[in-house]
């Protein structure tokens, strides 16, 4: 989220809930999307970068390169919403009825004041996630180039 006005009302809304330190923490940990008058928890800004990649050591063991390494952070990638069947928005913080967070829900188990995701939402969203997964990316790449020297590779007892 660029716009301050619409970081303005985020930051109201979760200084209902947190303290001002927390609010920070928020804004500077999560990447919010406002849609209508909802601000929505779309995804991590800086998910974690793993340096330690484990194998099967049954396995022939991988080279330490530049693919190797951004196989291996692939988990830890915003992940794009492909089927919104199930995937509701449910309050985020108690105590806010503006800040919503996604959340997977089967059929028979569906909370109270939970609403479906529409297909509107989920293309404003998962730009939004895009533009992270962009974002992490070059983060990634930089961190190879700079410590590619600290990345190591470990070999795991499989079957044994």
């Amino acid at each position: 989220m660029k716009k301050n006005n619409e970081l303005v009302g985020l930051r109201e809304e979760l200084s209902k809930v947190w303290s001002e330190k927390m609010v920070n923490f928020c804004i500077k940990s999560t990447e919010y999307i406002k849609i209508d008058n909802l601000f929505i928890a779309a995804c991590d800004k800086k998910p974690s970068i793993t340096k330690d990649i484990y194998y099967n050591d049954e396995c022939e063991a991988p080279t330490n390169n530049k693919e190797t390494f951004m196989t291996a952070q692939e988990h830890n990638f915003p992940q794009l919403i492909k089927d919104p069947t199930n995937l509701y928005l449910i309050n985020h913080y108690d105590g806010s009825e503006l800040i919503k967070g996604i959340a997977h829900f089967y059929p028979d188990e569906v909370r109270k004041g939970a609403t479906p995701l529409t297909d509107e939402m989920v293309e404003e969203i998962n730009k939004v996630i895009e533009k992270a997964r962009a974002k992490y990316t070059k983060r990634l790449e930089n961190y190879y180039k700079r410590y590619s020297d600290n990345i190591y590779i470990h070999g795991y007892w499989a079957n044994r």
